[in-house]
């Protein structure tokens, strides 16, 4: 049975100062973070992501990139404009188009949407931090026909050490 996977990272920490909201970049500590969670992805999990979907502000755009490194991935980034101001709806249907192929994404973006996401995926009570990622897994095979809200099971809560 081919299950499908959603990993949804928050971008790691980023500058606070002198930048606009969408330009932050990410700090030392931030691109850290995000290494450290694919590499303990990597370790647990060794899975191959399909598609990677990532919002357009620099800190998610720079967060999905060094994450794809660390994995040793070629998938390429796709970036979605609207996830920098999505809602909860924007985001169930933009998981239920997702093409047949595509069996394990990466969602990579900001709170507090990406944690209000995760919630209403699995109906547990979900706080991505920096830099941490929300494993989740559903039986269902095909996107279209996943039966909201608690269509995920949470496998992790993959945190930067």
């Amino acid at each position: 049975m081919n299950h499908r996977k959603v990993l949804i990272l928050r971008h790691g920490e980023a500058l606070q100062q002198n930048f606009t909201d969408f330009e932050r970049p990410l700090t030392e500590a931030g691109r850290k973070e995000i290494a450290s969670t694919a590499d303990q992805l990597q370790m647990d999990y060794p899975i191959a992501i399909d598609a990677v979907y990532a919002s357009n502000a620099i800190r998610a755009k720079t967060s999905a990139e060094l994450f794809l490194k660390a994995l040793q991935s070629t998938t390429q980034i796709q970036v979605v404009e609207k996830f920098y101001h999505a809602d909860l709806q924007y985001f169930r249907d933009f998981l239920a188009t997702r093409d047949s192929d595509e069996s394990t994404i990466l969602l990579v973006g900001h709170n507090p949407i990406l944690s209000e996401f995760a919630t209403y995926l699995t109906g547990q009570s979900i706080n991505l931090r920096t830099g941490e990622l929300a494993l989740l897994n559903c039986e269902q095979q095909v996107w279209s026909q996943l039966i909201f809200p608690k269509a995920f099971d949470l496998l992790d809560l993959i945190s930067p050490l």
